[in-house]
């Protein structure tokens, strides 16, 4: 057919016409519509729910992430009395094996939809679900350069935002039912405090690396 050729609005990508229309500069045929967000190494528009079902899964995931991550502090503060034990060694292996295989997904190839759907949810069992809670599409009225940076601002406050909120929920478990529910005297407490700390970081290391190290992806273009 005959078409007047013109940018892949179908794909979720913004008519290169109507790049003036927001008043903001943007890539010809390289910027995700409203309702799309950044897919597959940052250079695939994919759909987004409808905003209601968007900020449910938000929801959710952090329900799944704060419950995951009690888990693993429990278990682990369990164990941590013990030496080291064959349980304790294949869970570390099991998580550095998850949080490796899930980097392939950034890498510049053209996976088999069942390959990217494995290893997303590979990146979201081992990396405090970094899938679940990157909020793309809540930022689709902003320019894509934007909503990437204050990400970025985000990721780079991320470690004393986990120092800090740790402090806080050992303090009030200390405050109100160390002593009498949990029978830890203030030892245990601070004890229990670092190993949350460095438990907390090991499984945000992988993502940190990984989104940090992505301000310097800079995809060839034309070949330029």
């Amino acid at each position: 057919m005959e078409n007047d050729e013109q940018c892949n609005y179908d794909l979720g990508y913004v008519d290169g016409y109507n790049c003036s229309d927001n008043e903001q500069r943007c890539r010809h045929c390289g910027t995700c519509r409203v309702g799309y967000k950044r897919h597959g190494g940052l250079t695939k528009c994919k759909q987004c729910p409808d905003q209601s079902t968007n900020r449910a899964l938000l929801g959710v995931g952090a329900v799944v992430m704060c419950f995951g991550s009690a888990l693993m502090v429990y278990l682990t503060i369990k164990e941590a009395g013990d030496d080291e034990t064959t349980s304790e060694t294949i869970k570390k292996i099991l998580l550095n094996f998850l949080q490796l295989t899930s980097l392939a997904a950034s890498l510049p190839l053209q996976w088999p939809d069942i390959v990217e759907t494995c290893l997303t949810t590979m990146a979201t069992l081992s990396s405090a679900g970094s899938t679940l809670l990157i909020p793309d599409c809540e930022l689709t009225n902003i320019p894509t350069a934007d909503a990437f940076y204050m990400k970025q601002i985000f990721f780079a406050l991320l470690v004393p935002i986990i120092i800090i909120v740790t402090l806080f929920v050992w303090t009030v478990i200390r405050c109100c039912c160390a002593k009498n529910i949990f029978k830890m005297n203030k030892k245990d407490v601070k004890n229990n405090t670092i190993l949350t700390i460095v438990l907390m970081l090991f499984l945000s290391y992988p993502m940190l690396t990984r989104l940090c190290l992505s301000a310097l992806k800079c995809p060839a273009i034309g070949g330029k």
